[in-house]
């Protein structure tokens, strides 16, 4: 039986790989957990299957996946206040 992938289902696996990629580039060492590049991966990521979720809802993923951007958006603040606060 043929399977057919939808954009959207593309779109959410994108996601869910950004998030775990970045997760472990912090587990790793790769990445630093206050950087831009994680919280850019984290809240793209996030992005990614809450647009999944437009087809395919549910209300405890979305919670998280809601959350998670929100976290990513005030690390994504935190970050760029924190290198406006250093001297150059």
């Amino acid at each position: 039986m043929e399977q057919t992938i939808f954009w959207h289902d593309a779109a959410g696996a994108v996601g869910i790989a950004l998030i775990l990629l970045s997760y472990f580039g912090l587990v790793a060492g790769r990445l630093r957990g206050d950087g831009l590049i994680h919280q850019s991966m984290n809240l793209l990521g996030a992005l990614l299957v809450g647009v999944w979720l437009l087809y395919n809802f549910s209300l405890s993923a979305f919670l998280v996946v809601s959350l998670w951007a929100v976290i990513s958006l005030f690390g994504l603040a935190r970050g760029w206040q924190g290198r406006a606060d250093r001297p150059r």
